[in-house]
């Protein structure tokens, strides 16, 4: 069994402050919004997101918008490339948290906190690992929403941390059992349970049970 905790913050990109995150981050004036984003979030909550032993950026489009942009651009000068260096998430936000551990990159199109907390799971068990930080960004309208969840594995204990916690079970499920359950098939769904109070056990994938604290 695993333990998950749950933070989300909304970030306006229009009113960024770079100084926020420039002690940590490389060329952090040239951050991309959703690299920015990323950094000033953890930046904002660093001190209730548990340390982990690997780190998954699950992302629903390319980690790297800028790259996008200079080649639609077509000003393929060294000038204008320099800026899509620092725009890679996973490196800006490993450096916000000074991380030097194992990183792991994934996109999905409107599943990345599902796919993010499902192979969280799998790694630490293969792994053995006791931990692992789950971060999303999504837009929506001029801000982004950052997500950070934190999973940990083997406990019942609740942190004392300010966040919302949740279990999640990793065993099968009967199939004449599955009627007790409401299921999720995005990410919206586990939002609206997450975000909701909703006190009922909810399906993810193929067979987790997500089961409030």
């Amino acid at each position: 069994m695993f333990t998950a905790e749950y933070i989300k913050t909304e970030i306006d990109f229009k009113q960024k402050d770079i100084a926020k995150i420039s002690n940590n981050i490389d060329y952090g004036n040239q951050l991309d919004s959703m690299s920015y984003s990323i950094a000033e979030a953890y930046q904002q909550h660093k001190e209730n997101i548990l340390n982990p032993k690997i780190l998954f950026v699950s992302l629903s489009r390319s980690s790297n918008e800028s790259d996008f942009a200079f080649v639609n651009g077509r000003r393929f000068s060294p000038s204008k490339f320099v800026y899509t260096l620092p725009n890679i998430c996973a490196v800006s936000f490993g450096q916000s948290m000074s991380w030097d551990g194992p990183v792991i990159c994934q996109h999905s199109k409107n599943k990345v906190m599902i796919q993010g907390i499902l192979e969280s799971i799998e790694l630490c068990k293969e792994k053995n690992y006791e931990s692992a930080l789950v971060v999303t960004c999504e837009k929506v309208a001029s801000r982004y929403n950052v997500e950070f969840i934190s999973v940990r594995s083997n406990t019942k204990e609740q942190s004392d941390q300010e966040s919302c916690s949740f279990f999640i079970h990793d065993n099968l499920i009967d199939n004449d059992k599955k009627e007790k359950y409401s299921q999720a098939e995005d990410d919206t769904a586990v939002r609206e349970w997450i975000n909701n109070g909703v006190t009922s056990e909810l399906i993810v994938g193929k067979g987790l049970i997500f089961e409030r604290v």
